[in-house]
């Protein structure tokens, strides 16, 4: 009976502890590993990687997300596509995502830190360098096609979810090179979907490979509207039929 007893205080005192603990500590762990460059000029960046555990990242498409401005600081995985995948709301996405975190300053500032990260990862996993993908939401999305117009045919494809696109037609060409996919929101009030509406159906016009997805959801609800359409998840991570596939089964 005293042994018993003994173990009852122990069990109850354990219990307690946890209880003491901060919430952080009991959380799930992060399916995501972290890491960061340090360039001659601008701040340390961290950054976030995922892979597949069921898969070997060498080989594999590699995703560069690039959150929108509520998640700048410290807070890159809690909102859009990172979120779901921690929270394991997406059940399969076979390829390495690099997530970049802003720190409070803003992305066009931070070109080059992003494309170093770019580089790092690429090599440490061993990564696709034909399959190179880049999606951004909202603030990201817009610096994403500032990206794809800096350094175009780097990236082989690029998902606007949200984002503000205002250049002039004779800046199409850099566009070229990358698979265009737009995804906006008709009761988007926070970046109203006007301007990436109207560029992308000029690439679409010159006959560059792009497509507009208008989709019944506000700027909030598009990122999970967006994110956990399955077919844009097959655009991302290359995973959608191939041209012959798709003729084949017509």
């Amino acid at each position: 009976m005293q042994k018993t007893a003994v173990w009852k205080r122990i069990g109850a005192a354990l219990f307690m502890m946890a209880l003491l603990l901060p919430s952080s500590a009991l959380a799930k762990k992060s399916r995501f590993e972290k890491g960061s460059v340090r360039l001659e000029i601008g701040p340390r960046m961290t950054y976030y990687v995922y892979t597949p555990e069921e898969m070997a990242p060498e080989g594999l498409p590699l995703v560069v997300y690039i959150h929108g401005s509520g998640e700048s600081g410290d807070r890159a995985l809690t909102a859009g596509l990172p979120a779901l995948i921690q929270k394991d709301a997406i059940a399969s996405f076979p390829a390495v995502l690099l997530v970049p975190q802003m720190p409070r300053t803003n992305w066009a500032y931070l070109r080059n830190q992003v494309m170093a990260m770019v580089e790092k990862v690429a090599e440490e996993y061993q990564t696709d360098p034909d399959r190179l993908t880049l999606a951004g939401f909202s603030m990201g999305a817009t610096y994403g096609w500032g990206m794809i117009e800096l350094y175009p045919e780097f990236f082989t494809r690029f998902a606007s979810v949200c984002g503000r696109m205002e250049q002039e037609e004779e800046l199409l060409e850099p566009f070229a090179g990358t698979y265009v996919r737009t995804y906006v929101g008709t009761r988007d009030t926070n970046v109203p979907p006007k301007s990436s509406m109207k560029f992308t159906q000029k690439l679409m016009d010159a006959g560059y490979p792009a497509e507009l997805f208008a989709i019944d959801a506000t700027h909030q609800q598009m990122q999970k509207n967006a994110f956990l359409d399955q077919d844009l998840l097959d655009f991302l991570t290359w995973t959608e039929p191939t041209a012959e596939e798709t003729a084949e089964n017509e």
